[in-house]
């Protein structure tokens, strides 16, 4: 019975979160440096105008999504997290 409940209460929240994400037109990603990939979450494809997919995309790959006047930025941004 607690199981059920804390299966249903992760599920509202999953759903609260990618509603909050749509709305605010935002998402969340996730680099594995084990394996070089990104996990993005719907949103994200969203707003690089992209159809969401299954298929793993690796860091070089999102890096060319990245616009060539902002890619510096990015990467440094990536890095100084990376370092935390």
């Amino acid at each position: 019975m607690i199981f059920r409940n804390i299966k249903k209460e992760l599920r509202h929240s999953q759903e609260n979160l990618l509603e909050a994400q749509r709305v605010a037109h935002v998402g969340n990603w996730e680099y594995d440096f084990n394996t070089n990939e990104v996990t993005w979450s719907e949103e994200v494809f969203q707003v690089f105008g992209l159809t969401p997919t299954p298929e793993q995309l690796n860091f070089d790959q999102v890096e060319k999504l990245i616009h060539p006047e902002d890619r510096d930025f990015w990467q440094t941004s990536v890095y100084e997290i990376v370092a935390i």
